[in-house]
């Protein structure tokens, strides 16, 4: 912790030093005026006050003994032995300021950022009041700390902050670079991107979030289409081929039963084909075979589409009952490999993509678009 100890001219000189944008947040400074009496007067600053010095003690009689007699602001007295101020009440030049900031008011840097900080308008469109969780916290820190809050904010549009062209900051950063802000609330992530780090410095994190992307909902799809749903496409297929070959193994093996009294011989290869395509629908003929061989290849017929049609039922059911919609995207891969522009608040998420370790966050981050 540094501590500065100055001398000056006059008050007036102290003043211009304690009262400058680093001097009124430098919570140690002790300075030293020498004044018309030829006593020497003891001055320490308040953090954050813009137009105080507090005299401490005033110093220059010497006693009999050979010590100098000092009188204190609130008529304490100390000694001044062998250039150490010793007081009966340990009296500390450099007390801890940061306990009590006595009223002080401080710049507090925010922007609306829903949920965290949000704003009540009037009529007009002006602020009358900020709330929030972020809000509720400046104002608890306030409370504790004993100082007043003026809220500012950056100029629109650049939020955080990010470092420009010509080397210097804007947003929340560059108005700590310029010394207008002293804290920061609106939704901040512990970060050194671009350095940002020299201008600003964080607390002890007191929450954590996941940043996920928001992508529009797919419509359903078309009722008409759940029939297809049931079976997945291979099945499908499965299903076809053998619909389209039990047609001609069932004329293969009927033809040579012509003169053995068999209904379904002699029957034309369109007839074979229809018949297997009714047993698909399960739409029985009159017509039965009598021969042990077809009886047999029937039987099968019949037990393999009894299996898939009660399978394809109650799955359909199934599909009927819940709403399908097409599968979202669940990774940064597939978002890399969609042709999705990503859209964002501010260049900060874009840029954090940007320097990311994982190869597809950094190109997500190319077709990246803030407002």
């Amino acid at each position: 912790m540094k501590r500065f100890v100055v001398a000056g001219l006059t008050k007036a000189h102290l003043e211009t030093f304690t009262t400058s944008s680093k001097g009124r947040k430098s919570e140690h400074i002790v300075g030293i005026v020498k004044n018309n009496h030829g006593n020497f007067e003891v001055f320490t600053n308040l953090l954050y006050k813009n137009d105080r010095l507090v005299r401490v003690f005033t110093w220059g009689q010497r006693t009999q003994s050979g010590s100098i007699t000092a009188s204190t602001s609130d008529n304490r007295n100390l000694a001044m032995v062998q250039g150490v101020f010793t007081s009966s009440d340990n009296f500390n030049l450099f007390s801890d300021k940061t306990k009590d900031l006595e009223g002080a008011t401080l710049n507090v840097v925010t922007f609306l950022f829903p949920p965290v900080v949000m704003y009540r308008r009037a009529a007009n469109g002006s602020v009358v009041d900020r709330y929030g969780g972020n809000i509720r916290l400046a104002q608890a820190v306030a409370g504790m700390y004993n100082f007043s809050i003026r809220f500012i904010e950056p100029p629109p549009g650049e939020l955080w902050g990010e470092l420009t062209s010509n080397g210097t900051w804007n947003g929340m950063v560059g108005l700590f670079a310029r010394e207008e802000g002293d804290i920061g609330v609106a939704n901040l992530f512990i970060t050194a991107l671009g350095g940002r780090r020299k201008f600003q410095e964080y607390t002890f994190p007191y929450g954590q979030e996941s940043t996920c992307f928001l992508i529009r909902r797919g419509a359903g799809l078309p009722r008409w289409q759940s029939l297809a749903l049931p079976f997945a496409q291979d099945t499908w297929l499965a299903v076809l081929l053998v619909a389209l070959l039990v047609g001609p193994v069932l004329y293969v093996l009927s033809q040579p039963q012509v003169t053995s009294g068999e209904k379904l011989a002699g029957r034309s290869f369109a007839f074979s084909t229809l018949y297997t395509f009714a047993v698909h629908l399960r739409n029985s003929r009159p017509l039965l075979p009598l021969r042990t061989s077809l009886q047999v290849f029937v039987a099968f017929l019949w037990v393999y589409v009894i299996i898939v049609t009660e399978a394809y039922s109650a799955n359909l059911t199934a599909f009927l009952t819940v709403e399908r919609v097409p599968e979202g995207i669940n990774t940064l891969k597939e978002l890399y490999q969609s042709s999705f522009t990503v859209y964002a608040q501010g260049p900060f998420f874009g840029n954090n993509l940007a320097a990311a370790k994982n190869e597809h966050a950094r190109i997500v981050s190319k077709p990246y678009n803030y407002s």
